[in-house]
């Protein structure tokens, strides 16, 4: 691992600064070892690290708020995931590369011996995808994991389609061009009642410019490597006595909350939150305290 950083940490109360790890990318099929250049946006200060990753389009600043309600305890480590931000993945439109769960515990291991501090884990939305999968693969070597609105409980059969069937693919593909390949059915089906109109507006949002499509399609491929699997995290967690804490909103349109509750009950040491909140957890007032609450409770060395 090799470490190059644009400032000193925040150590002392300064702005935000950035450190860049360098970290293994493992071989994959015809893909040969790489190394991606993991950007992290680092703020506050506490004896442990919070390593936060977002959601889809996001970038670390969208964690910026959390610093200062986690002061004293938990030093913010927010990293940009593949396709996004500073972080350099090895990837291209015509050579999507995806992230696997050793890739993850790379830049853990990373993250810890730059930090010298236990790592907490939050992911939010598709960053809940990168944390579950991270911690299913490397429970012991997390303090405490926590999931805001994971993109983790159940398969998300549209990135299922698009990069695991020759036509998904080319769909996806396509979309980069033609975005009206997804944007018409998503037309059709709010028209007819099938799809709800804050999910149809969340779905062309998402689609907006070249630039977004383009980030889905390396996106997608990125994740193909994690797997949505709720039980191997219970098990995983179980077994290294992992606290789980587990964050939904009570009105997202994205997440089932009756898998969010499926999951809890299957964890030895979870705990799941319900707030009056939509999908973006995270930007609720009084999540930071939510939170910072939940880093000093059932913690390990």
């Amino acid at each position: 691992m090799n470490r190059s950083a644009s400032s000193p940490s925040d150590r002392q109360g300064q702005s935000p600064t950035s450190t860049f790890l360098e970290c293994p990318v493992s071989a994959f099929g015809r893909r040969p070892a790489e190394t991606a250049r993991w950007h992290c946006r680092i703020s506050g200060e506490g004896p442990a690290v919070l390593l936060a990753m977002h959601g889809f389009s996001q970038s670390a600043s969208w964690f910026n708020h959390l610093a200062e309600p986690l002061r004293g305890v938990a030093e913010l480590w927010s990293v940009d995931l593949p396709a996004h931000g500073l972080t350099e993945w090895p990837c291209s439109v015509d050579r999507p590369r995806r992230c696997r769960p050793q890739d993850m515990v790379a830049l853990l291991d990373a993250v810890r011996e730059a930090s010298g501090k236990p790592v907490e884990v939050l992911g939010f939305s598709m960053g809940g995808r990168y944390a579950a999968a991270l911690a299913a693969a490397a429970p012991e070597r997390i303090r405490h994991l926590h999931l805001a609105a994971p993109e983790s409980l159940q398969p998300n059969r549209g990135q299922q389609f698009g990069t695991r069937t020759w036509l998904g693919r080319w769909l996806l593909r396509r979309q980069i061009e033609h975005p009206g390949v997804f944007l018409r059915p998503t037309d059709w089906l709010q028209k007819r009642g099938l799809l709800k109109a804050k999910m149809a507006d969340f779905f062309r949002a998402n689609l907006a410019s070249r630039a977004l499509r383009e980030q889905l399609h390396l996106t997608w491929n990125a994740m193909r490597g994690l797997p949505a699997d709720p039980p191997a995290l219970a098990r995983a967690a179980n077994s290294a006595e992992l606290p789980v804490s587990l964050y939904l909103g009570r009105r997202d349109m994205l997440v089932s909350l009756p898998a969010a509750r499926r999951f809890a009950a299957a964890l030895d040491n979870g705990c799941l939150s319900v707030v009056e909140q939509g999908h973006f957890v995270p930007m609720m007032p009084g999540f930071g305290k939510l939170l910072a609450e939940a880093c000093t409770q059932g913690d390990r060395p």
